[in-house]
């Protein structure tokens, strides 16, 4: 239909404009224009990992996780969203889920090499001592 249309021309405009203002490190430019193409397409899974992406550059972890778990929520075997998924729960020091969504990653694909070392990062990190202790492994 000719709104369809629209919608799809619009979309490209906004991830458009949001790419030249990530570019030029605009991030909250960037996740303006974003958010607009995501209400226009919501079951876009690239798009909502840009986005997640985008609030990560800019220290929006829980933001983040929310976008990462709505792309999962369309997919959930859709790799990169675990693993960008994974990634802020351990920059947030959230071990038991990065552990969950690389055991997750490792079922989908077993020769993941990111999902296998972040576990040996985490494992590592418990030997260290700190918050993770052995017992958590």
């Amino acid at each position: 239909s000719i709104i369809e249309n629209i919608n799809i021309h619009l979309k490209k405009a906004y991830w458009g404009n949001g790419n030249y203002y990530s570019k030029k490190n605009l991030y909250l430019k960037a996740i303006k224009n974003y958010k607009k193409a995501v209400k226009l397409t919501p079951d876009d899974i690239s798009l909502r990992n840009i986005l997640g992406y985008t609030y990560i550059l800019q220290n929006m972890y829980q933001e983040a996780i929310d976008e990462f778990k709505k792309a999962i929520k369309i997919d959930p075997n859709h790799i990169q969203s675990r693993i960008n998924l994974a990634s802020v729960y351990y920059k947030k020091e959230m071990v038991k889920e990065v552990i969950f969504e690389c055991k997750y990653i490792l079922r989908i694909d077993s020769s993941n090499n990111y999902a296998k070392q972040m576990l040996e990062a985490i494992k590592n990190k418990g030997k260290e001592g700190g918050k993770n202790d052995e017992k958590n492994y």
